[in-house]
């Protein structure tokens, strides 16, 4: 019973000066934030008020009659010293209450809570101690127990405690050599900013002054779907940064040279954008290495007044198609990404890298809208869904134009599309390569040669055979 009570009072001396603790002001000079907590007289005041209040009915119980009774008849020794009065008393136990609270509060913010009652803790077990040996009393085995016990979690705290220190300091020498010092590999430059912890082995790997973008492309590393030849020469004109990327684009230099045949050489296409005779997607652009990507317009204006269409071919290859200059006055564009900006107003982004603003609340990724060119404004929007004709722009059924069939849906990875031709052969690729032309199987914008059917090699030797036959 003694064990469990001196359990129950270490437990509850802990737990409040850990209160204390969290209700008292720190006194160390950075501490921030304490305008809500009690400052050491309140809580000296509230604490033994909530004290008094308990111990008042235990008192009365116990101590009151005894205390009637010696009041009534007092009690005073032969030849020992006069007896106090009660006042006396409560004077002195309350100036050595008070001191004591005092100073223990003044250690308690000073510390921590786990500290403090530790050195309480030394503190009874000396006493205790030091009895003993006073008195010359016997001490039970529990009590050796007891002590042995005490003595030993102390030395583990004392320890554990240097462990920490120890820690800290190492902590506080990196932290003040990585503010002094300059990084000279990746690694020092992620340890620095804290983004990577220290490696094992320090590889030297130094890093390189960047050197700006690229500004030449092999034409042997040019992109298939330009169609470029091996043998006239070693460089392709490589596409400046712009809407498309550059494995998805078809610069003006080939567009104008290699396709229309309208320029024998770069200078010539040079001369021609210079004149300001070229709009791609109803804007005059000068550079002729300008990227015109999937469903782009193209216009020369006064010279020819031709209008063409920038699509894919059943093989992957980018076919200029001629359009008419009813249908040159629109272009589709494919929705990226459906967001709101600042200040609450939505927006989506193109497969051009157009942001419109303010578009139709019903519009989502991976539909397919109609954009006027003039106005700058969507006229029309067509959904992403079963039954509506789409065209492949990626992966090897690059060009073919077919229905939605079904939908596969993959969690954590890519969305499978089944689509079906105009022959009723079904093929599958990623959702990402789907792109909608139109409403059911009627497409908004016309299809080059074949409209998106591809053959096997067979039929094409028949096709071929039948058109030498005629």
């Amino acid at each position: 019973m003694g064990l469990l009570c001196a359990f129950g009072s270490a437990i509850v001396f802990v737990s409040s000066n850990i209160f204390f603790k969290k209700i008292m002001p720190s006194n160390s000079p950075g501490s921030s934030g304490s305008s809500h907590k009690l400052d050491k007289m309140n809580l000296l005041l509230y604490s033994s008020g909530l004290a008094f209040l308990l111990m008042v009915p235990i008192w009365v119980y116990y101590d009151l009659p005894v205390f009637l009774s010696g009041t009534l008849h007092p009690a005073v020794a032969k030849g020992g010293p006069p007896a106090h009065s009660v006042s006396y008393y409560f004077f002195m136990n309350g100036t050595v209450h008070y001191a004591q609270n005092i100073i223990a509060f003044v250690i308690l913010s000073s510390t921590s809570p786990v500290t403090y009652s530790i050195a309480s803790l030394i503190k009874r077990v000396a006493v205790i101690c030091i009895a003993i040996v006073w008195f010359n009393q016997s001490v039970h085995p529990v009590q050796a127990i007891g002590i042995v016990m005490t003595f030993t979690g102390l030395y583990m705290y004392n320890n554990a405690k240097g462990d920490v220190e120890k820690g800290e300091k190492k902590l506080r020498r990196i932290e003040a050599a990585r503010d002094m010092m300059l990084p000279t590999t990746k690694e020092d430059s992620k340890m620095m900013l804290g983004t990577d912890t220290p490696p094992s082995e320090m590889i030297p790997e130094y890093q390189q002054e960047a050197r700006g973008p690229k500004k030449h492309l092999k034409r042997l590393s040019a992109p298939s779907s330009w169609m470029l030849d091996k043998l006239s020469g070693t460089y392709a004109p490589r596409p400046s940064p712009g809407p498309h990327k550059l494995r998805e684009s078809l610069p003006l230099t080939v567009f104008l040279r290699n396709r229309l045949k309208y320029a024998l050489t770069g200078r010539e296409v040079t001369a021609i954008v210079k004149q300001r005779l070229v709009k791609i997607d109803g804007k005059v652009r000068t550079d002729p290495t300008y990227p015109a990507g999937f469903m782009g317009l193209c216009d020369l204006l006064e010279k020819s007044g031709e209008h063409f269409r920038l699509l894919y071919d059943v093989k992957g290859r980018f076919t200029i198609h001629r359009i008419t200059p009813e249908e040159a006055t629109y272009k589709l564009l494919k929705v990226r990404r459906v967001a709101i900006g600042n200040g609450g107003v939505p927006h989506v982004v193109t497969h051009d890298g157009r942001t419109i603003r303010y578009p139709d609340p019903h519009i989502r990724v991976n539909d397919t809208v109609k954009f006027d060119l003039e106005q700058g404004k969507i006229t029309d929007f067509v959904k992403f869904d079963t039954g509506n004709i789409v065209m492949i722009t990626g992966g090897r059924n690059m060009g073919r134009a077919g229905v939605i069939v079904h939908r596969e849906k993959h969690i954590g990875g890519f969305d499978i599309v089944h689509v079906k031709d105009s022959l009723d052969r079904t093929f599958a690729t990623r959702i990402s390569n789907i792109f909608v032309i139109g409403e059911g199987i009627k497409p908004w914008v016309s299809l080059p040669k074949g409209k998106g059917t591809k053959l096997t090699i067979s039929e094409e030797r028949d096709v071929r055979r039948k058109r030498a036959a005629e």
